[in-house]
């Protein structure tokens, strides 16, 4: 059953979130001319209200219960902070316009930078969870959910307390998935260290352990300043501090409870039946008489239960008081059929995108494909743990380097046969190589006893572009910067051909050398995030110039080709590294950093064109020719073979990607590409070594220069065999299917 939805939903929610940028815009400029306290209070009351409007303007259960939790409660309580210059919104020094936005309407929390020995005793994070341990966590919570919205649609054969024991853990998952969504995404673009607004409820010992330290600890974070501390400064004067905390721990359930039911009226628009008051007061008296009994008992040493007793209690108070008073009228709102008529859309959507978007046995080829990936990494995995490395590991996974080089040709899809082949074809059998000799990213060099890393880390890094960084980003530290020994350490994980360049190649500005220097990202993270946006962007405008093509030269056209190959490499590895942080928890190094400013072709091709690639080569091509080529012409000359070989390897494996988009025979333009290239970085080394510092070109001449002879050499020997392979009609056929796809959505959502 697909929902009927209001037409202009959409609309409604675009409109309500600009209204939202504009008032916050108000807010921060306010807070720029007025001082703390009363006067700023009044200017900003009027946002305040109409955040409390707002929400009334959309009908979609997601879309107003969202919109309201995060701008009628979050967004105005920390409003209120700020209108008297407390935190998170008032610091000194003021916090930038871009976070104040993102503070103030998302359910994030800035958290106070530390070093790596306070890290350690990080305490954000619950001790039983690293990052990596927590986002496989959402991982499963996620397939769960899932599975719940397909049980749903056996609903009519389900008792209905069982049914509400699924809402329940709906309820749960959805927000922690998507709090957790949002705090991803503020870190991915704002560069902040999140807290989690989560800390497995389930697993609490007690009500004050449960609302206090486990269930969406942004709310009671935000609540604290708010409620609670004013209410305890209150009503010490009164009744002194031990009575004034229990009277401020009902101050807070009662503020919950009244924006509970605010929350129920945007939802569902019929009147409170104060149920869900009832549920907090409740909550509230039992944990302020489980604080006094706890006092009571401490004194007196009374027994304490097991850990397990006092979960299974606490847990079934909660979900036991919530089927009494919580469940009935957010059932009333209409929670259960809104919900399930809006997940009705969502499958129709998918659906849609999966039959309009591209044959259907194609996604099975595809699922079929990565399946058999999966199976064969678990294979290698396996072979690893149970066989040494060299000669016999060899053997055993060479079945599967055979198989990686065949599985993409089941593919016909421009996109999805060149990432594929692009991932296994090339990274995943040079990993596997590697790791045949115990070498590589997918052995471990923590562990000497059993050399292999975690089997996700192990299945992630064998096809996928990412490389486990081994040092922290932009670490900054004098001492870091100062130590010659780590500087010469993250200079020897460069590509070697600039370990074998003159003392020429060393840029003259500090700046340029500490970032050839190591692999952080060039970029802070915020910036490297809205780089990624603006290409997005680009890219958007690119496919949108193509419809102009027949009146533009072709040459130019070419040369949009060249700029929408590198922005689509560049946001499509992106993506999966982010994808990788959010599932992995691991910081991960940056596979392109601005080609466009590279003023070399050693600069170019060693330090910022697909670095995974290179990093990759490095090991596997160039190290092992340098140590052969030396033992037979000598050091001086090793390394412009060893060069050489890097490039005919890169162009064997270039020539085999093509082969795979077109399925037409070579023609071994490609292969001339990367020997001239390969062939004038060894003249430029050459080059450099003789000449010395003296004659250094500047950046602004070099530039150009470089860019020019990419691009031009590229028009000439790259771009043929690219779009006889089908670059300029595949591509543009599966984007006008996304095109047409998007057109007729109406078709599945009437709006």
């Amino acid at each position: 059953m697909v929902v009927e939805l209001a037409e202009d939903e959409l609309a409604n929610v675009c409109k309500v979130w600009l209204t939202i940028f504009v008032s916050l815009s108000y807010c921060y400029f306010i807070g720029k001319i007025t001082s703390k306290g009363f006067t700023r209070l009044l200017a900003i009351s009027p946002v305040i209200i109409l955040f409390l409007i707002l929400p009334l303007h959309l009908t979609s259960i997601h879309f107003c219960g969202f919109t309201s939790f995060l701008i009628s409660w979050l967004a105005n309580f920390k409003l209120l902070l700020f209108a008297f210059g407390k935190p998170p919104l008032s610091f000194d020094p003021p916090i930038s316009y871009h976070l104040f936005i993102a503070v103030s309407c998302l359910p994030i929390k800035i958290q106070p930078q530390k070093t790596p020995d306070q890290k350690t005793q990080n305490n954000s994070y619950p001790s039983s969870q690293t990052p990596q341990k927590l986002n496989w966590n959402y991982l499963i919570k996620g397939t769960l959910l899932i599975l719940m919205i397909k049980i749903y649609e056996y609903s009519d054969q389900i008792h209905p307390k069982l049914l509400w024991l699924i809402y329940f853990f709906h309820i749960y998952f959805g927000l922690e998935i998507t709090l957790a969504i949002l705090a991803k995404v503020a870190n991915s673009f704002l560069g902040l260290e999140l807290e989690p607004q989560f800390n497995e409820p389930l697993l609490s010992t007690s009500l004050q352990d449960f609302w206090g330290k486990r269930w969406n600890l942004m709310v009671t974070s935000i609540l604290r300043p708010t409620v609670y501390l004013p209410t305890i400064d209150y009503f010490t004067r009164f009744i002194g501090h031990k009575s004034a905390s229990l009277a401020a721990v009902m101050a807070t359930f009662i503020v919950s409870a009244v924006m509970h039911e605010l929350i129920f009226y945007y939802l569902g628009r019929v009147g409170p039946t104060f149920e869900v008051t009832w549920f907090f007061l409740l909550h509230g008296f039992c944990l302020c008489l489980e604080i006094s009994v706890k006092k009571f008992g401490r004194e007196r040493k009374w027994w304490v239960p097991p850990r397990w007793l006092s979960c299974v209690v606490t847990a079934s108070f909660v979900v036991g008081s919530g089927f009494w008073l919580f469940m009935p009228p957010l059932l009333n709102a209409g929670f259960d059929k809104k919900g399930r008529e809006e997940y009705a859309v969502v499958i129709a959507f998918v659906r849609r995108f999966c039959s309009g978007l591209l044959a259907e046995d194609e996604l099975k080829r595809l699922f079929k494909v990565w399946a058999s990936v999966f199976v064969a990494l678990s294979y290698c995995y396996i072979v690893g743990k149970l066989i040494t490395p060299k000669f016999t590991r060899l053997v055993a996974i060479l079945p599967i380097i055979a198989l990686f080089l065949a599985l993409p040709l089941n593919l016909t899809s421009f996109h999805f046969c060149g990432l594929t082949a692009f991932f296994i074809s090339w990274l995943a059998n040079f990993k596997l190589l590697l790791f045949a000799l115990g070498k590589g990213p997918l052995c471990s060099n923590n562990n000497p006893s059993n050399n292999i890393i975690s089997f996700p880390n192990f299945l992630a890094l064998s096809c996928l572009p990412i490389k486990i960084q081994e040092y922290p980003l932009q670490n900054n530290s004098p001492k870091s910067q100062i130590n010659p020994k780590s500087n010469k350490k993250s200079k020897n994980k460069s590509y070697p051909l600039h370990k074998n360049s003159p003392k020429s190649e060393k840029p003259k500005n500090p700046d340029q050398n500490q970032h050839n220097n190591n692999d952080s990202y060039p970029f802070s993270r915020q910036k490297y995030g809205w780089i990624h946006i603006i290409k997005g962007v680009s890219f958007a405008l690119i496919l949108k110039i193509y419809d102009y093509s027949e009146h533009i030269h072709p040459k130019i056209i070419w040369l949009i080709y060249c700029f929408q190959m590198y922005v689509t490499l560049e946001l499509v590895l992106a993506l999966l590294a982010e994808l990788v942080k959010l599932f992995l928890g691991l910081e991960l190094e940056p596979q392109f950093d601005e080609p466009l400013l590279s003023t070399s072709l050693q600069d170019f091709w060693s330090r910022r064109w697909n670095i995974m690639v290179t990093k990759i080569l490095r090991p596997m091509v160039y190290l092992p020719t340098l140590e052969f080529a030396t033992r037979v012409i000598g050091r001086k000359w090793a390394p412009l073979t060893a060069i050489m070989t890097t490039f005919l390897v890169s162009a064997i494996m270039h020539e085999l990607l093509f082969y795979y988009l077109g399925r037409v025979a070579p023609t071994f333009e490609v292969t001339w590409y990367f020997l001239l290239h390969g062939f004038c970085l060894s003249v430029e080394v050459v080059v450099k070594k003789s000449i010395g510092r003296k004659w250094w070109v500047p950046g602004w001449v070099s530039r150009p220069v470089t860019v020019a002879f990419v691009v031009g050499t590229g028009f000439w020997f790259f771009l043929p065999p690219l779009v006889r392979a089908g670059m300029e009609t595949k591509p543009f056929q599966e984007y006008a299917a996304v095109a047409k796809f998007v057109r007729n959505l109406k078709g599945v959502i009437p709006f």
